[in-house]
């Protein structure tokens, strides 16, 4: 939830943001040149744009929002980022860097900064790191931060016409996207917040921010005014759409909402921190609101509201219904995605496994996982290309959201899968709690030769019904969505051999019923076939019931069906062929009956987290006791 407090420091973004982009900054032309390669590398269908997994990454890029980046916003983004390196503090950022505080530079601290090195000593100095910013700055036109600081004040004082300390009216064109409250004023803060263009959210006041978020709900400024650690827990779209629902049932925040909010001190986890509490009038309504701040950077906030109450069922309705929201939060949530795929066909297993939720890792175990994370390898092959197919809402009979799956269509060097990233809704991000693979229609591959007579064998990656099995001929998948039942049917092109599967879904634990279950069915098999009862015997799928039952049908038919009930699922594998044909029998008969291999029981299904609560902000937290007195 969002009520934990990190303090990783108000730099850490950026900082992670100067590692990986302190290219040589020594010539302008070959930094536009270096972007512009690195552009055509990621621009893998060389359309002239970045979009969905080429976009991984570069989203903020996106400066129109139409899911696609042109080279010139890629170049801007890329000049913007450094700028805003620049931008940075050199005490600040040398302090950050200087994991061991002995004053220099060097090993692991100075990468992506070995160019400050002039000496070439193998460490950075703080002056050879001054020195290293400044002549960047020069290269990339950056002004001195103090001087950029004069020039915004300045500025300032020349459009502040009345001289009231504020910009409004006509003073603020041209200048409106300072205005990151939405109050149609600009203070001095905001103005050098936006004239400075870095870290802002350091410099403009976090409550102006906060409220300017609920009156324009554009999350960017407010995001960016968090402590990184505390913003990485909120996704874009989620804390949008929340805003969008509180002010469309409430109408426009009240222009003196600031004044509600008082302030109070508490040191939290060590750290001196300031409180603001208060309740927010609207037009139609009221809110009741905190707001916690470190360090000139938002540590927490909470907003209660009746007309959140059902929030996290409008969320799931406008994903179903809506396409254009749907849109958006597909090629937000893709690039995560399309990481957890790539991260499991690079045999990353351990990394892909921390992507699952932490109550899911519980759940399956280290060792399920890696079954899964194998079996895709093993059928998909070394990874060539993913693209979105599709995302869809899975509800309960109640026709509550329970979450949100996730298709890619992935390409290996063996085959093309489809794979199913099912994703829930917990607090204001998204977290992964499943994953499902299936090969493109007609789910099969081949597997080898069966015997005289018969096709290839083909296998059956029935992943969605939670079994592979082998088929010895191509087979027909067909779905009755009215009795929850998927058929798999192949027949020889003589009929002289036919082989069915029959995965039927229920609502509860069959197991416990497996026995009585059996003995009807052998019972309707016998009648309907108008046969006899050749033999019965257990066949069982580990300790999940089973039965084997061979019928010799009065035409001559043999009969054989294989049933297993395994959780929710009842699975019947069915072999029917002539009398003639023991040697097929023998040959294919048994191998399809053994083959099957479920992927999922009823003692250790991947049963994802209850679907949380509508996402709730965090609670402020509790004042300290008074001391006691004397």
């Amino acid at each position: 939830m969002l009520n934990r407090l990190r303090h990783f420091g108000s730099y850490f973004t950026l900082l992670s943001l100067a590692l990986v982009v302190s290219i040589s900054v020594d010539a302008c032309a070959a930094e536009v040149s270096e972007d512009e390669a690195t552009f055509a590398k990621r621009d893998t269908n060389k359309d002239g744009v970045l979009s969905g997994s080429e976009a991984t990454n570069s989203l903020a890029f996106d400066a129109d929002q139409d899911g696609e980046i042109t080279k010139e916003e890629y170049l801007a983004g890329m000049n913007a980022v450094r700028k805003r390196v620049l931008a940075i503090d050199d005490g600040q950022l040398f302090g950050e860097l200087d994991s061991n505080k002995d004053d220099v530079l060097s090993g692991k601290e100075r990468q992506g900064f070995e160019k400050y090195d002039a000496d070439g000593d193998g460490e950075v100095s703080r002056q050879e790191f001054d020195q290293g910013r400044a002549a960047d700055r020069r290269a990339l036109g950056v002004p001195d931060k103090q001087e950029l600081s004069r020039q915004a004040r300045l500025k300032f004082q020349q459009l502040d016409i009345n001289e009231d300390g504020r910009l409004s009216g006509t003073e603020i064109a041209g200048f409106e996207k300072f205005d990151t409250n939405g109050d149609k004023r600009i203070t001095e803060a905001e103005f050098l917040a936006g004239f400075l263009g870095a870290d802002a959210g350091a410099i403009a006041d976090p409550v102006d921010v906060f409220l300017g978020m609920i009156r324009t709900t554009n999350p960017e400024p407010f995001l960016n005014a968090c402590l990184p650690d505390f913003a990485s827990e909120m996704d874009r779209p989620l804390l949008a759409f929340i805003m969008k629902r509180l002010t469309g049932k409430l109408g426009d925040l009240d222009p003196g909402a600031k004044d509600v909010l008082k302030s109070r001190q508490q040191v939290i986890e060590g750290k001196p921190h300031t409180v603001y509490e208060g309740e927010l009038k609207f037009k139609e309504g009221k809110a009741t609101a905190s707001l916690i701040v470190s360090q000139g950077k938002i540590a927490g906030f909470r907003v209660d509201s009746p007309a959140l109450d059902d929030i996290g069922d409008q969320l799931y309705s406008a994903l179903a219904s809506d396409q254009k929201f749907s849109r958006v939060l597909a090629d937000y949530y893709t690039p995560r995605c399309e990481d957890f795929v790539r991260l499991i066909l690079t045999k990353q297993d351990d990394k892909a496994f921390a992507k699952y939720h932490p109550e899911v890792q519980k759940q399956i175990g280290r060792e399920r996982a890696q079954v899964v994370f194998e079996t895709l390898r093993a059928n998909c092959g070394n990874f060539k290309a993913i693209e979105l197919e599709a995302l869809r809402v899975e509800f309960d009979s109640n026709m509550k959201g329970e979450n949100c799956q996730i298709t890619h269509l992935v390409r290996g060097s063996k085959a093309a899968y489809l794979v199913t990233t099912t994703i829930q809704f917990v607090g204001l991000s998204a977290q992964i709690v499943g994953l499902s693979i299936k090969p493109p229609d007609p789910d099969q591959v081949p597997v080898g030769e069966p015997g005289k007579g018969a096709d290839k064998w083909v296998k059956v990656a029935a992943n969605a019904e939670g079994v592979t099995f082998e088929m010895p001929f191509k087979a027909k998948r067909t779905v009755n969505e009215e009795k929850q039942t998927v058929t798999y049917r192949a027949e020889a092109p003589d009929n002289s051999v036919i082989t069915i599967a029959i995965i039927e879904g229920l609502k509860e634990n069959f197991e416990p019923k497996a026995e009585v279950y059996f003995a009807a069915l052998q019972k309707d098999l016998v009648e309907a076939l108008e046969g006899e009862l050749i033999d019965a015997d257990d066949a069982k799928a580990g300790k999940h019931p089973g039965r084997l039952m061979f019928i010799k049908a009065k035409d001559g038919v043999y009969f054989v069906e294989r049933a297993v009930v395994v959780g929710k699922r009842i699975y019947r594998f069915q072999y029917i062929t002539q009398e003639a044909n023991k040697r097929q029998r023998e040959l294919i008969g048994n191998r399809f009956l053994e083959s099957a291999k479920f992927l999922e029981t009823d003692d250790d299904v991947l049963e994802p987290p209850k679907p949380p609560a509508p996402p709730k902000l965090p609670a402020p937290p509790k004042p300290l006791p008074k001391p006691p007195v004397p």
